[in-house]
């Protein structure tokens, strides 16, 4: 593989983790805003797997956008 191949494919997964974070957090903003309009009992694994994820998925967008500042 060229390194431009390898550069690109690097982007590409940047952009896709931006894309899913960008996912993440409206899921987590809607879901708010649903408990908040509706008087529901919010289950706190749920708060807790979404905020876990948008962590992970952040830590990952870090860790490429370095690699790809070495490159």
């Amino acid at each position: 593989m060229k390194a431009s191949e390898r550069i690109k494919e690097i982007e590409n997964n940047l952009t896709a983790y931006k894309e899913l974070l960008e996912a993440l957090e409206d899921m987590e903003m809607i879901y708010d805003n649903i408990v908040d309009w509706v008087d529901i009992y919010k289950p706190h694994h749920i708060d807790m797997e979404l905020s876990q994820a948008i962590r992970e998925v952040e830590g990952k967008i870090q860790a490429i956008e370095y690699k790809l500042e070495r490159i």
